[in-house]
């Protein structure tokens, strides 16, 4: 009888003490609800706000990849540095987009070069044409709001327009019709004075100490 009544105690201690953790976890009806603390999200409404958030993560991988060298068919390279190292020496308002001009080169098929040397000769390099329009587009009328977005838009246009620059005769006349060897020539002879500036590579630079 004592084992019975020990073991009826020890049960009714227990419930008792299930009912008092059960009144502390659970809130009083009038009582002010604590929110928990959320999981924090950046503030994206949509799964297209998250789609956005990776194309722009790939935009950065494509960008660290495709704007330091161009490498066009017949095998030569043209870095950023270089032509950055090309349009300072001309005085060149473009030379700081010089990632730019080898990213866009490399997103159209068209050798930075090329849109180098056609830059200098319609605007002397980006120093005399007016809405970033460096390369007489559309007669020179053409307008746009950045170097930035010239850049890239007027590689894409031209590689709309000219698939092919395999040769500049090819095109020049197509793009001058005035004077298309005079202006062939001056084009040549600029893409010939880019490509002479050194290829910076990552092995030529010498660690010092």
């Amino acid at each position: 009888m004592k084992r019975r009544s020990i073991s009826i105690t020890i049960f009714s201690l227990a419930a008792v003490g299930s009912v008092l953790v059960a009144a502390m976890v659970a809130p009083s009806a009038g009582a002010a609800q604590v929110p928990s603390k959320p999981i924090f999200r950046p503030p994206l409404d949509s799964q297209e706000d998250w789609t956005e958030v990776s194309l722009a993560r790939e935009r950065v991988k494509h960008f660290q990849r495709n704007s330091t060298s161009f490498t066009a068919p017949d095998g030569k390279v043209v870095t950023s540095e270089q032509v950055r190292a090309f349009l300072e020496s001309q005085g060149s308002p473009m030379a700081t987009y010089a990632t730019e001009i080898v990213l866009a080169g490399n997103r159209h098929g068209v050798s930075p070069s090329i849109i180098v040397a056609i830059a200098g000769v319609e605007s002397t390099f980006g120093k005399y044409c007016a809405g970033f329009n460096a390369w007489g587009w559309d007669g020179g009328r053409h307008r746009w709001s950045s170097w930035q977005e010239s850049i890239h838009d007027y590689a894409r246009r031209l590689s709309t327009a000219y698939p092919s620059w395999s040769s500049v005769e090819s095109n020049a006349r197509a793009y001058n019709p005035n004077t298309p060897e005079a202006w062939g020539s001056k084009v040549n002879f600029f893409v010939a004075q880019l490509q002479k500036h050194p290829v910076v590579t990552p092995e030529a630079v010498i660690p010092m100490g």
